[in-house]
């Protein structure tokens, strides 16, 4: 059925309630999931093949490792959101 006001209206297709994202989880989670597991892959990777070739390498050191690797990817990842807004 058409109006006079909206005559593209029609009045039998029930609206649709649109579910809107909340942009700021959304994109918290999206720089932890890009930020943290690299890092931990990194991290992993470097006390497994290390002490391959005789390195022993502290858990302290492993942890300012992925400390550090996460950290660049947090503010690599969040420049690179910000920029495609």
């Amino acid at each position: 059925m058409q109006s006079a006001a909206n005559p593209t209206a029609s009045t039998s297709v029930p609206a649709v309630a649109r579910r809107e994202p909340s942009d700021f989880a959304d994109r918290a989670f999206g720089i932890v999931l890009m930020s943290v597991v690299p890092a931990i892959f990194w991290t992993v990777l470097a006390a497994g093949v290390l002490p391959m070739f005789g390195y022993e390498i502290a858990p302290a050191t492993l942890l300012q490792i992925g400390t550090g690797i996460t950290l660049f990817l947090a503010v690599v990842a969040a420049a690179l959101m910000q920029r495609s807004v």
